[in-house]
Order: structure tokens, then C-alpha cells, then sequence
């Protein structure tokens, strides 16, 4: 079965994925962020280009920084 929604159906979850993908890209931000102000907070510079990750699923609690 398919439904076609009306404008302001469409309108609103259009608005609504505007959001989420919006708040997703400023989330990874602020956790890239925050990743590397560890970095530097453990003798890297804050010119060094690092790439920076963390499985949160594993409980060795590690952060991999690379050089890139």
C-alpha cells in the first residue's frame, strides 16, 4: 500500500530529516573534536593532521591516533 502525503506531510518530514542529518554531522563533529583535544592533551600538536577513533563496543577503552 502506498500513501501520498500531503504537502505539509511532506514539508514536516522533510524538515525533520534536514535535523537529523544536520545534528548527526554536528555531533561527529564535536566527538572528532573532543578526540582531539586528547590528542594534544598527549604530546601531539594541534597542527599535526591526525586521524582520530575509538570503538566505544570495546572495553579496552583505546584511542587510535594516526598521522596522516
Amino acid at each position: 500500500m502506498k500513501v501520498k502525503l500531503s504537502d505539509p506531510e511532506f514539508n514536516f518530514m522533510s524538515s525533520l530529516d534536514v535535523v537529523d542529518r544536520s545534528f548527526r554531522y554536528y555531533l561527529d563533529e564535536l566527538k572528532k573534536e573532543y578526540l582531539l583535544t586528547i590528542a594534544v592533551k598527549n604530546g601531539y600538536e594541534v597542527n599535526d593532521n591526525l586521524e582520530v577513533s575509538i570503538d566505544l563496543k570495546n572495553k579496552s577503552h583505546l584511542l587510535t591516533i594516526k598521522k596522516t
